[in-house]
């Protein structure tokens, strides 16, 4: 995924400032993919606070506890941001190209999240947990659109976190379009669009459900997150970026920022204006959170944390049977480590073969190779 270790040393450690080569370098993923990391592991946590026998751990932080969902805000940003990176150039000049991006969505998306979903109706009952099987087959349709979420029969899945992805899903349906009205056509658009995202935001706080909705009204809510990430990234990609001793300070601020606010259960809108600034300020590729992201646990957690985010629904509910003799503690570890684990083991089993395999399969078409569908980062994706 990523040149080889020498190059990308040489890399890290010289770069000072972003011009439209480093923009493209395939490192500058990198510590998104850490900060990813960073955002499964932070949403794994908070639902710890389903768990009654992890009582004793989840009443000593009662702000993060009320307000760790944000976090997936954070992917929707994140989303934006690399979307834009990898896909706006191919899609702006070659519109043939949304077959490509939507062929690597689909190889992104379905492996894993179908397993995931065929693994709780056969494994659960296996481990001594009831599972609902009314109306599974009528969801088999939503489930396989990935409209589960706001379709017109939109249906609950059982592997609740799920739901970000069916929203995801619909604003990946809407992005070539996007692109193609000229929203990322200039600088002021790009401002535009970040401004859009943000007061969607604001506005999902002041009204309504509140940000944290997760039903029809989701993908709206991802749509924000997105619109902020992209337009963060085509400011970026134009040049307009905080450098040097800035973005450090910078990320310093909106790192510490987002931790004291989610410690004290600050306003998630307020969290969430800080992720942006955090991610336009971790571009460059230098300073001390960028330089936390990239090490190897948190790129590594990155690469499995679409693996973390769908499995770690499974130990969370088999946790709720937990005696609480077994201390929470004990609990806690030994639940991240397997779902850890685990997610290794899906990503090598099941994941990364099975986006090989839907991109061969539908990359063979006329015109169109299965090598041209392969696109660069898209383990980052």
């Amino acid at each position: 995924m990523f040149h080889n270790a020498a190059i990308f040393l040489a890399y890290t450690t010289t770069v000072t400032e972003c011009n439209d080569t480093t923009m493209r370098e395939p490192a500058m993923v990198l510590q998104f993919e850490g900060l990813r990391g960073v955002a499964a592991v932070a949403v794994f946590f908070y639902h710890f606070h389903h768990v009654p026998a992890l009582a004793p751990l989840t009443e000593r932080l009662p702000g993060f506890f009320g307000t760790g969902w944000v976090f997936v805000d954070l992917f929707f940003i994140l989303s934006g941001w690399v979307v834009g990176h990898v896909y706006h150039n191919r899609l702006a000049t070659r519109p043939d190209a949304a077959y490509e991006f939507f062929v690597a969505r689909a190889a992104r998306l379905y492996p894993l999240l179908l397993t995931s979903l065929l693994a709780w109706y056969v494994v659960m009952p296996l481990l001594g947990v009831a599972v609902d099987w009314t109306g599974l087959g009528d969801c088999l349709p939503q489930l396989l659109t990935l409209s589960f979420t706001w379709g017109p029969l939109a249906c609950t899945v059982p592997v609740a976190p799920a739901w970000s992805i069916s929203a995801e899903a619909a604003v990946y349906l809407a992005f070539p379009l996007l692109l193609w009205s000229g929203v990322t056509r200039t600088a002021a658009r790009a401002a535009t669009l970040i401004a859009l995202g943000v007061l969607g935001y604001a506005s999902l706080a002041a009204f309504g459900p509140g940000i944290h909705t997760i039903d029809g009204m989701a993908p709206i809510r991802a749509a924000f997150g997105f619109a902020m990430g992209l337009g963060l990234w085509r400011l970026g990609d134009m040049g307009n970026l905080p450098q040097g001793r800035f973005a450090a300070g910078m990320q310093i601020g909106s790192f510490f920022g987002i931790a004291a606010l989610v410690a004290l259960g600050g306003a998630p809108f307020g969290i969430i204006l800080l992720f942006a600034l955090l991610v336009w300020a971790m571009v460059c590729g230098s300073g001390p959170v960028v330089k936390l992201c990239r090490t190897h646990l948190l790129v590594m957690l990155g690469r499995l944390s679409f693996g973390i985010y769908l499995w770690h629904w499974f130990a969370i509910v088999l946790m709720q049977q937990a005696s609480p003799a077994l201390g929470p503690t004990t609990i806690a570890a030994t639940s991240v480590a397997l779902v850890v684990v685990w997610a290794h083991v899906s990503y090598t089993l099941i994941e990364a073969p099975g986006r090989r395999a839907i991109r061969f399969a539908l990359g063979r078409r006329p015109g169109l190779s299965a090598k041209t569908t392969r696109v660069p980062h898209e383990n980052s994706l």
